[in-house]
């Protein structure tokens, strides 16, 4: 992604791409947990967007703290849900890399601020 990107403009990109790799997969062929994980994984994500959209816009330092926190456990763990995910083949080692690879820009950006 282009340097100049805001972390909720990576957020919101990242939240796309793994939406568009879990809608080819067939929840017909999971079992309850693998349904369940594509559900918090989708929920972690637009929370962590929001959390993301929340600690840019903090109008204090206590705000930006709180929030940035939140962001960044938030972020942990879809990286945990996506890892799991991906034991169930839910995602290719490299679409856990660059994944993973995005998580971390992410909260290094916002670690860097806090």
């Amino acid at each position: 992604m282009a340097a100049n990107t805001s972390a909720l403009q990576k957020t919101t990109l990242l939240g796309r791409y793994v939406g568009r790799l879990l809608s080819h997969v067939d929840t017909d062929m999971l079992d309850r947990k693998g349904v369940q994980l594509i559900v918090t994984i989708k929920q972690l994500l637009a929370d962590g967007r929001l959390d993301v959209r929340d600690y840019e816009m903090a109008e204090n330092r206590a705000e930006m703290t709180r929030h940035g926190k939140t962001a960044l456990e938030r972020l942990d763990a879809v990286r945990i849900n996506v890892l799991q995910a991906s034991e169930q083949e839910m995602f290719s080692p490299i679409e856990v890399a660059e994944i993973t690879t995005e998580l971390e820009v992410i909260s290094a950006e916002i670690k860097e601020s806090l």
